[in-house]
Parts: structure tokens; sequence; C-alpha cells
């Protein structure tokens, strides 16, 4: 369930969430927003909140760790989730990460 791509590219939107925008600068800066010490990423939890067939509305936590595996910081975010053409993938998502 966690390899799942996007099906459109990300884009921070202007009040700190992220939509979904085709633009491939989101992605690019990653590693200067998730910060230098920064190794990998955990989910902590999902909870789905509504779905369908084809659309799941999921709320999360996930959490960024440093190479010594301590925590960075740690965000709740809602995804949408949309089964297109047979594959899953995140339409949009929304969080207060950097």
């Amino acid at each position: 369930f966690f390899n799942i791509k996007p099906q459109y590219q990300m884009l921070r939107s202007l009040v700190g969430s992220e939509m979904c925008i085709r633009d491939r600068e989101y992605m690019n800066g990653f590693l200067n927003r998730a910060g230098t010490t920064w190794h990998h990423t955990e989910m902590d939890w999902v909870q789905a909140l509504h779905s369908s067939e084809s659309k799941v509305h999921l709320y999360l936590q996930w959490t960024r760790y440093d190479k010594d595996c301590s925590p960075i910081a740690t965000h709740p975010a809602l995804w949408i989730m949309t089964k297109i053409a047979g594959n899953w993938g995140a339409q949009g998502r929304s969080s207060f990460a950097p």
C-alpha cells in the first residue's frame, strides 16, 4: 500500500499544503524541505475517513528520521487516493509540513 505513485506530480500551495498540480519543481526541491539530516520517512498510522471502490480519503501521520533513526519531524496529513485505469495513486494531499 505504501509504494504508491502520485497520479499527478505535487506542488506546494500558498497556504503550506500540497495540491495535485502537474509541476516537477516541488519534488525536485524535496531535499531542501526535508532538511540536511533527513535519512528516511516512515508512515506512523493511516485511517480511512471515506471510501468507495475507486476513491479513498485518508487521514495519516508520517515521521522523518535522521540516519541514527532519531525523529526530525512528525506531521499529520490528508491524502486523496484514486483508482485510475486499474492503478491506485495519490490524487492529492495536504499537510503543514515544510
